[in-house]
């Protein structure tokens, strides 16, 4: 299951939850923008472990470069 896919099932339920006038349009507005707040954020954490990857990778490859040499 992807963070994508997890997170949107929770806007989806959040949605229904205010369209079934359990909650506020206050509280769905709130707990929407913590939820758009909370997939920025693991998508910027996603980048960077993706950034620090890629560089491992290019180390790795650049030693094992340096050992056939």
């Amino acid at each position: 299951m992807s963070l994508d896919s997890a997170l949107g099932r929770q806007q989806e339920r959040l949605l229904e939850v205010y369209l079934a006038d359990i909650i506020l349009r206050e509280e769905f507005e709130r707990k929407r923008q913590e939820l758009t707040h909370t997939q920025n954020g693991l998508r910027q954490q996603l980048r960077q472990l993706e950034y620090k990857s890629q560089k491992q990778i290019e180390t790795l490859t650049l030693a094992k470069h340096i050992q056939e040499f």
